[in-house]
């Protein structure tokens, strides 16, 4: 009694499996040029957050606000740069506008671009001025 397998052997030839290995390669690529930025927002919102929670009713201006910001973001290793974020302040309390733009380059010509916008408001509290 011999067994025979060639008619039920199943498997990937060469071609399927390269072309496996090339899509989680461009995926594993497109994560690596993606996720540091999504992190980035996040921790930036973070940072927001408890800045934002941090002031309300302590009176300090606009000025001291993007000073204390500018020093969470060097603790938090926050890479947004400094201009992404703006700050108001007015009768109902702080505004902080987020609006910024992320590329990185996938291969060659080709690049992800992410956008991120957001606005955090505080009511409340004694804000000085611009």
């Amino acid at each position: 009694m011999t067994f025979s397998l060639s008619g039920r052997m199943r498997g990937l030839s060469a071609f399927p499996v390269a072309l496996l290995i090339i899509f989680l390669g461009l995926l594993v690529k497109v994560l690596l040029a993606t996720v540091p930025a999504y992190y980035d927002n996040f921790m930036l919102d973070k940072v927001i957050a408890q800045l934002s929670q941090d002031e309300m009713g302590k009176g300090k201006s606009v000025d001291q606000i993007r000073g204390d910001l500018s020093m969470r973001y060097t603790l938090n290793n926050v890479t947004v740069p400094a201009s992404a974020v703006s700050i108001s302040s007015d009768d109902s309390g702080l505004h902080f506008d987020v609006d910024y733009e992320v590329r990185n380059n996938i291969f060659g010509n080709l690049d992800v671009v992410m956008h991120f916008k957001r606005s955090f408001d505080v009511a409340g509290g004694n804000h000085s001025g611009n």
